[in-house]
């Protein structure tokens, strides 16, 4: 176990440290400033210094569709919920075919729990892209929430043939578990 975690902080010493150097040797580009963001958010848990990098993204190249969704997470993440779908808007404008952008547009309706807004976005996900697990998953977030929870188990199902992340087995044992179905949980 400590060997492991010895591991995982070296990788995230070494994200951090390339990040800083994208910064270092480009900082003018948006694709820089959004990794630094993105290590901010992810790995330091920084998130007004996540949200720093990403509008200095935007402003570097504002039709760059990933820094707009990057900046929607870390906003939707802080409670900022209005200025979040504002970020996720733009995000789906410059890249509308783009099923990370709908399930994250979903993803940022789930965090404002505004779960009816986050359905049409997660359909969409799916709509694009049947076998994207992301898509897939959010979707069993909000039928969950909605209280369908047939639904939400089908949908997981989907997404389990596409992926096998834990995300998936976690929310599929906790919607059977209050259904339950304590055996299948």
């Amino acid at each position: 176990m400590a060997r492991q975690r010895e591991q995982l902080e070296q990788r995230t010493r070494r994200r951090v440290d390339a990040a800083a150097r994208a910064v270092k040797y480009g900082p003018d580009l948006s694709e820089a400033q959004t990794a630094l963001g993105t290590v901010n958010y992810w790995l330091e848990w920084n998130w007004p210094a996540a949200e720093t990098a990403f509008r200095k993204a935007i402003d570097l190249y504002y039709s760059y569709s990933q820094a707009h969704r990057v900046l929607g997470i870390v906003l939707a993440s802080s409670g900022q919920h209005e200025a979040a779908r504002t970020a996720m808007s733009r995000a789906r404008e410059l890249d509308p075919s783009s099923p990370v952008e709908q399930a994250l547009s979903a993803h940022v309706e789930y965090l404002g729990r505004d779960y009816p807004a986050g359905l049409p976005f997660a359909l969409g996900a799916k709509a694009i892209d049947a076998r994207f697990w992301i898509g897939l998953f959010q979707l069993g977030l909000i039928y969950e929430r909605l209280g369908n929870n047939e639904a939400a188990l089908d949908t997981l199902r989907q997404a389990e043939a596409f992926s096998s992340n834990s995300k998936i087995f976690s929310l599929r044992g906790y919607i059977l578990a209050r259904m339950g179905r304590t055996k299948e949980a």
